[in-house]
């Protein structure tokens, strides 16, 4: 029955454990449950099971390896100076005794001194190459130094760069020769040089396509000279049987077999050796580059620009681009540059009058000015316009104002005139067929004025629709049917086709290429302001009334309009950050509302498009964004971060725009006197950021100018270092000195700059971060999926600990009632298991009789006091009473009665 009794016991508590546990985990279970719930949260599905039936598709592929070689040359290890960062192509000392190589101190760590050959590798076949490197010279050192590198064919081709001294100049010369041509470019560097010896950086490429090429000199990261593309030198046979440096200090040294472009070349200058060689590893192995090699069998390489200037103001490099790209036009013996004062030119960079190109006397009618092929190669659109002057009598010519050629033609010849001296203007051009036409423009529709200044554009779009404008008016359209890419213009020149019997003389001014369709307000604003200030500011249509007075946008200062003196007023208006600002754009009734309820934005202009998540803001260069002042004042350190898509132009395709700009000021129309600022464009420079106190200024760059593709930008300050991040990467760093408790600015834009007239943004731009904290480095990449998603992150890993800490409380305290379970169950168990103490069985009792002197009445108390008395004597005994009943009493049970007892043994009867 015992036994029984504890299985009973036993299956409740178990039974009980079990309900215990059921309830313990059932809170764990909810809580997996949750998460799994949980979109941010990501599960990895993926079934690892041997043998599994799925049968899906592997469709990861291998990287494609280009076919390029490149090497690297730090001159860190000062015991092997010949090593490649690559470890293929070693510097070799062979031919000058390796004692002329020599260890200095470099631009960036070691470098070396002397001579040193380069593997031919490089050069052997060279339909394209670049190379690139630090050296040390000053002034005077470099009047006394002729050859810096050279290469020499074993069939009479050379590549030499040198230093020659005209007067009290020095030039810096590449030349580039075959059996039978030469090419050359020069660049003065005379106020580039210093009186001591410093650091500069020298860069050059050459490139064959077709039966053209392309010889481009750099220094400091910046285009110098372009050789003329029709400058014809074919290297693609050269042998060579030396490359190799002549006795000078160099730093860093690049070289590859393809033509690198200017953002390449820059790039190449602005990171240390080892980064760049990497990041060109990188793009060899993942098939990509972004250099202009390529052979002339393969796809047209488009080169990427927005626009393409020139005025013709250089005083050594007239045709230089105004954009300060690698696109200059060749200006050789065939053209001078002239005065247009005397003529009533209107434009010139930074006065009121400047500088064109004329023809030479006796040129040969093919050869006038000759640009860079890339301007229209494979573009599938582009706009063109330019001043033209023409002086004398009207003369029979047919000259063609822009003749381009290549698998098609295409001639625009605006003032023709035939030799009985009517107008025969032309536009030839090849059509959808394959044939040449030849379309009249004449017949008064565009006249030959002389005497004066004309404005001729033109633009050709994707679907073929050739527009001819005069003075800003349309006045012409043509349907051809074929995109200017199909006819893939190699050859791309001005002003061709008149003799040099002709006594007319040709004046041109602001020569201007884009690769887009400008619509006639453009072309309007391009012939009234000019093209410096066309290209640099967001500028009013002047309208079909303004049209008829070119120039007169040209001087003066730009005075507040309506919208500077709401921005006036708007800048009193203070406000401050809520913890952070988070603007979103996906409350269609209010644009600028901050996610976080604090400091709100006024939307100037702007409509909602696509955006990361939900909706964007679209800013077409007039509009922007504007924040209350007062939101970093006294901020010890700060976050600015949102995400942007870059269309890449302005509507007067700028070449660079501010994606946000937070200015101190004293007016809309005043220069800032502290500032922070994101630059994005710079021509072909990519980001940069800016900020200045006043007193100290800080700025971080990085070669970055993807178009229409959605990317974050994000820039802390904290602790005296500043840092540029892309997407979720560091991509620039550096200690600052700038105070930024102390900008507090006023004017604070998204879209917009501080400087008034500078270029605007266009493009869109989603989910801004604003914080007078920095993000930590871990943190930054959150926030590229949103504000919501960024916050939502946040709470939930501040939800996941407290649910952390409640799983820990529920874990210990199941533990403890299991404890207090099995303590319990452990004692019962004990307990029931205690071995049963047998009690003796009475033995019978001996009669024992008392035999006092005197008999002594006891009474119930006294009598079980004594059996008290006699166990507590021996324990042992057992005692055992029995009455004796008073026969001499009549009544027993009287109150008188009197009870007798007897101790007997336990063995007696």
């Amino acid at each position: 029955m015992m036994k029984s009794a504890l299985k009973k016991q036993s299956s409740v508590l178990f039974v009980l454990l079990a309900m215990l546990l059921i309830l313990a985990l059932l809170p764990l279970q909810v809580f997996a449950q949750t998460d799994s719930e949980n979109p941010d949260i990501t599960v990895d599905s993926t079934d690892s099971t041997e043998g599994s039936s799925d049968n899906s598709t592997d469709t990861t592929t291998d990287p494609v390896v280009i076919d390029r070689i490149h090497g690297g040359y730090a001159f860190s290890d000062r015991t092997d100076l010949t090593v490649d960062e690559g470890g293929k192509y070693p510097l070799s000392t062979k031919t000058f005794g390796a004692a002329s190589l020599q260890s200095v101190n470099g631009y960036r760590g070691g470098g070396m001194f002397g001579y040193v050959t380069v593997d031919n590798t490089f050069f052997t076949d060279a339909d394209a190459f670049s190379v690139g490197f630090w050296t040390k010279f000053s002034l005077e050192s470099a009047k006394a130094k002729s050859t810096i590198f050279r290469v020499n064919g074993k069939n009479g081709e050379s590549v030499d760069l040198a230093f020659s001294t005209q007067g009290r100049s020095v030039l810096l010369v590449l030349t580039v020769k075959d059996a039978s041509r030469t090419a050359t470019c020069s660049y003065d560097v005379t106020n580039v040089l210093k009186a001591e010896e410093s650091w500069i950086h020298f860069a050059f490429t050459y490139k064959k396509f077709g039966s053209a090429s392309m010889v481009q000199l750099y220094v400091n990261g910046e285009t110098a000279a372009t050789s003329s593309s029709t400058a014809y030198v074919d290297l693609s046979a050269l042998a060579p049987s030396v490359a190799a440096f002549q006795g000078v200090t160099v730093d860093e040294l690049y070289i590859t077999d393809i033509a690198l472009d200017r953002t390449k070349i820059t790039s190449m200058m602005t990171k240390p050796l080892g980064t760049f060689y990497a990041l060109e590893q990188l793009e060899i192995e993942g098939g990509s580059s972004s250099g202009s090699g390529g052979s002339e069998e393969g796809p047209v390489e488009v080169y990427p620009y927005m626009w393409a200037a020139y005025l013709f103001e250089g005083t050594y490099n007239a045709g230089a681009d105004f954009n300060q790209g690698a696109i200059n036009a060749a200006v050789d013996n065939s053209c001078a540059r002239i005065d247009t004062e005397p003529y009533g030119g209107a434009f010139g960079f930074g006065g009121t009058y400047g500088f064109g190109m004329v023809r030479r006397e006796g040129t040969a009618p093919a050869y006038y000015l000759n640009l860079d092929s890339r301007l229209l190669r494979g573009q599938t659109a582009f706009s063109f316009s330019c001043w033209v002057y023409r002086d004398g009598t009207v003369a029979p010519n047919e000259e063609c104002l822009l003749d381009l050629s290549g698998k098609g033609v295409l001639r625009f010849a605006p003032y023709a005139v035939s030799m009985d001296g009517k107008d025969v203007a032309y536009l030839e051009y090849t059509d959808s067929r394959g044939k040449i036409q030849h379309s009249s423009l004449g017949n008064g529709t565009l006249p030959s004025p002389m005497g004066e200044w004309v404005h001729y554009a033109l633009t050709v779009s994707q679907e073929g629709l050739i527009t001819v404008y005069m003075n800003g008016a349309a006045i012409a359209a043509f349907e051809t049917g074929l995109s200017p890419a199909d006819l893939d213009y190699s050859v791309c020149r001005l002003v061709t086709g008149t003799s040099s019997s002709d006594p007319t003389r040709t004046v041109l001014d602001e020569v201007y290429f884009c690769p887009e369709v400008l619509d006639a307000a453009e072309m309007r604003k391009i012939r009234y302001y000019g093209l410096s200030k066309y290209t640099t500011g967001i500028l009013p249509d002047p309208g079909v009334d303004g049209g008829d007075k070119p120039g007169t946008g040209n001087s003066g200062d730009l005075a507040p309009s309506d919208i500077d003196i709401a921005e006036d007023s708007f800048s009193k208006v203070g406000s401050i950050i809520n913890g952070f600002i988070g603007t979103t754009f996906d409350e269609r009734v209010a644009l600028g509302r901050d996610w976080n309820n604090g400091a709100e934005a006024t939307a100037t202009g702007g409509k909602l498009t696509t955006g990361v998540s939900s909706y964007g803001l679209s800013l077409d260069g007039s509009s922007f964004l504007r924040y209350p002042m007062g939101i970093l004042d006294g901020a010890n350190a700060l976050t600015i971060s949102l995400s942007y898509s870059w269309n890449g132009t302005t509507s007067a395709t700028s070449r660079s725009q501010r994606l946000f700009d937070f200015s101190r000021k004293a007016s809309s129309v005043s220069a800032p006197t502290a500032y922070i600022y994101l630059e994005t464009g710079l021509g072909f420079g990519g980001l940069k950021f800016g900020m200045s106190d006043g007193v100290n200024s800080t700025y971080l760059t990085y070669d970055y100018n993807e178009i229409d593709v959605w990317t974050r930008v994000t820039v802390t300050v904290e602790n005296g270092v500043a840092t540029l991040y892309v997407n979720d990467q560091a991509v620039d760093s550096a200690n600052t000195g700038v105070n930024i408790a102390s900008i507090c600015p006023n004017f604070c834009y998204i879209g917009r700059s501080g400087v008034k007239g500078d270029p605007m943004f266009k493009g869109a731009v989603d989910e801004i971060y604003i914080s007078d904290s920095a993000l930590p480095a871990e943190k930054v990449g959150i926030w590229c999926d949103g504000i919501a998603a960024a916050v939502n992150y946040t709470e939930n890993e501040q939800a996941d600990f407290w649910d952390s800490v409640i799983r820990i409380i529920i874990i210990v305290a199941v533990a403890l009632v299991l404890a207090v379970i099995v303590i319990l169950v452990v004692v019962l168990v004990k307990r029931e298991k205690k071995p049963e103490i047998e009690t003796p069985k009475p033995s019978p009792i001996r009669p024992e009789y008392f035999a006092p002197e005197e008999p002594t009445v006891l009474g119930p108390r006294s009598a079980r006091r004594a059996r008290m008395e006699a166990e507590v004597e021996d324990p042992d005994a057992t005692v055992k009473f029995r009455r004796v009943r008073d026969e001499s009493a009549e009544d027993p049970v009287g109150p008188d009665a009197t009870t007798k007892f007897r101790k007997v043994d336990v063995d007696g009867e």
